[in-house]
């Protein structure tokens, strides 16, 4: 898939991530209606990530400081990477 969405499963804060990852989701389906190959993957155990990859390209990464996609600059960073994925 060209978006690859990754989060913890279950555990302190999983709403949070569950909730963001819709939210992304919904978002970004919007942007880009019929354009994306989107898939989410959970991991075994809590582990805090929530990670965005486009193209095999890792651009949001919580674990790595990114924090949730939570401000519109957030967001512009992964619409950026798709656009110019689609190019």
């Amino acid at each position: 898939p060209l978006l690859r969405l990754r989060r913890a499963p279950c555990g302190a804060g999983s709403f949070l991530l569950l909730r963001s990852r819709r939210q992304l989701k919904k978002a970004l389906e919007k942007r880009f209606p019929g354009r994306l190959d989107m898939s989410g993957q959970g991991t075994r155990e809590v582990t805090g990530w929530f990670e965005v990859t486009v193209g095999g390209r890792l651009v949001h990464s919580k674990k790595n400081g990114d924090g949730f996609v939570d401000t519109d600059a957030k967001l512009q960073r992964i619409v950026a990477a798709i656009e110019a994925a689609l190019a």
